[in-house]
């Protein structure tokens, strides 16, 4: 096998499995966000009413009638209250663009789920949303937080989109 046949298919296979994928702006962030989550004796609860979107929040990020919808579904549960994975100390982050989940040759990276692309028509253009991988080293379930986005300057919380559908 020649050089660049071999250098053709390390690219091929790295691109195909996301490897290689360029990092968003906003990816440190993220990481220094929910390193708090995982601190001993975090208060999870309060961590996570942080990231409760504002009426703003959602017509920032999703097309103005899906935006009404999703904050009228979701309101009921940010007002119980919520916390993320109680039990986590360690996490892994993922992330997808809205141009990825428009584009159906696209693979999803891990812990993305395909649902989000029935969606994908709501969102303003040029979002990156995360997703999070939340686990206790001592079990070996994690749980995955999808739907984290930095908008109006803040981190916010939009989990679930493709129920507002």
């Amino acid at each position: 096998m020649t050089r660049p046949t071999l250098f053709v298919l390390v690219a091929l296979a790295l691109s195909i499995v996301g490897c290689g994928r360029a990092k968003p702006d906003t990816y440190d962030e993220v990481r220094t966000l929910f390193q708090e989550f995982v601190k001993p004796g975090a208060d999870r609860k309060t961590l996570t009413a942080k990231l409760r979107p504002t009426k703003a929040d959602y017509e920032a990020v999703f097309e103005p009638e899906f935006a009404a919808r999703f904050e009228a579904i979701r309101t009921p549960q940010w007002d119980a209250g919520t916390a993320l994975n109680p039990e986590a100390n360690d996490f892994k982050v993922h992330w997808v663009t809205t141009d990825e989940l428009k584009n159906p040759k696209s693979s999803l990276p891990p812990g993305i789920p395909e649902q989000y692309r029935t969606v994908a028509d709501k969102y303003k253009p040029g979002i990156t949303i995360y997703g999070v991988e939340m686990w206790d080293k001592k079990k070996p379930d994690a749980q995955f937080y999808v739907g984290l986005i930095k908008v109006n300057g803040n981190w916010r919380f939009f989990p679930k989109p493709w129920e507002a559908k």
